[in-house]
């Protein structure tokens, strides 16, 4: 999982390869991404605060828009 850069969101993801973006202050969800187009979902990094990349075991990148 990982915070954007000005902490108001949070993207994670994990082995059902679906990726949720929550909002921190809300404590809520923004977005599930179902089924990403990738084996297991193992790291999440933000793009500045529009955008998230995701990457597996696999050794896929997928950049994902917010």
């Amino acid at each position: 999982m990982a915070f954007s850069q000005d902490d108001s969101l949070l993207v994670s993801g994990g082995l059902d390869r679906n990726v949720i973006l929550w909002n921190t202050q809300k404590k809520s969800k923004v977005k599930v991404y179902e089924g990403m187009d990738i084996e297991v979902v193992l790291t999440c990094a933000f793009v500045e605060n529009k955008a998230f990349v995701i990457g597996g075991h696999d050794c896929t990148l997928n950049l994902v828009n917010i």
